[in-house]
């Protein structure tokens, strides 16, 4: 689904905003604007887990693309983030090619909010920001 642009009173997309946070029959959720589109991240289900795998194994290559390639940093992108972020989400969700396309912002507070309700998913994450964290120490 493609959304209409439609831009603030200064020609920029909206900051984006947390509409809400809820409970649906026992599942957290919480309601985003992201630019245009509205996204609902849910605590994700056992279904969801089945749909992120799915997900991930039609976003791999046949044969790995060469490290450091951009399509290998592509792949790893939608493997890595895409793919958890749609499974765990739902509403105006974005293509493959729209996520790439998105600003940086709008993906950094999805993933945290999708962070908050399903840490497990993106533990690689937190070992990023601990060794980046080890490295400023040591410095």
């Amino acid at each position: 689904m493609t959304t209409k642009k439609s831009k603030g009173s200064n020609g920029r997309l909206p900051d984006p905003t947390r509409l809400s946070v809820g409970a649906d029959k026992g599942i957290f959720t919480i309601k985003l604007q992201l630019g245009n589109r509205k996204i609902l991240v849910r605590e994700a289900t056992y279904l969801d887990s089945f749909r992120r795998g799915k997900l991930i194994g039609e976003s791999l290559s046949d044969e790995a693309p060469d490290e450091g390639t951009e399509e290998a940093i592509v792949e790893n992108v939608i493997v890595n983030l895409w793919c958890s972020l749609t499974a765990c989400s739902e509403g105006d969700l974005p293509s493959k090619d729209e996520f790439l396309a998105m600003r940086e912002k709008d993906i950094n507070f999805w993933v945290q909010a999708a962070r908050e309700l399903n840490e497990d998913w993106f533990g690689w994450l937190n070992s990023i920001e601990q060794a980046e964290s080890e490295d400023q120490k040591k410095e």
